[in-house]
């Protein structure tokens, strides 16, 4: 009898966890907007996609540090080079009406435009995006004030205009240990 009871529980169990596998790789596919998108997950969910090269002569505790100082430090050259040009403008002034301010948007517009995203998340989102797409009917309203508070205002919140940096390498045969051969890529909030 015990037995019985087991090889139930067992079945159901098994069914559920292949039920929620499906699901899951489904919804992955389905998330593919494009060609090369299911390529790059079918090689992931294959074991065959491979990590980002890093620096290995960079101990793990400075390679941070040492990103952000290159990438900084590059930034700041090429500031410094366009202030020595002259700023001179090679390009026709603007001579169009200007705009006194924003129009506040409909929450059906924030709606629409949050479901027709794709839902890539970064690890600055307080909330994954496919879970904010799933339960945008409980918090389009406060997304909505958001919006409309930061386009009455002209002010984005810090919050939301704070990047994670992710170095990439420019070309896969390059070497990982010359750090002018990568280059800075933005991860903004969802948002």
């Amino acid at each position: 009898m015990k037995r019985q009871i087991y090889q139930y529980h067992h079945k159901r169990v098994k069914n559920t966890i292949n039920n929620a596998k499906r699901d899951y790789y489904r919804s992955k596919i389905l998330s593919c907007s494009t060609s090369k998108a299911l390529f790059r997950l079918t090689n992931t969910l294959s074991g065959k996609s491979k990590p980002t090269p890093l620096p290995d002569q960079i101990t793990d505790d400075k390679l941070p540090d040492s990103f952000c100082a290159y990438f900084h430090d590059k930034v700041k050259k090429l500031r410094t080079e366009l202030d020595s040009k002259g700023g001179e403008a090679s390009y026709e002034p603007f001579s169009g009406e200007l705009w006194e301010q924003f129009q506040t948007v409909d929450p059906k517009i924030v709606k629409k435009v949050i479901l027709s995203s794709n839902p890539k998340s970064c690890v600055l989102d307080p909330i994954p995006s496919d879970l904010l797409q799933q339960h945008i009917y409980d918090l389009i309203g406060i997304l909505t004030n958001i919006i409309n508070a930061s386009l009455r205002e002209g002010v984005v919140p810090s919050a939301l205009k704070t990047a994670a940096i992710i170095p990439l390498i420019k070309k896969a045969d390059l070497d990982p240990n010359i750090l002018k051969n990568f280059r800075p890529v933005s991860n903004l909030p969802f948002i």
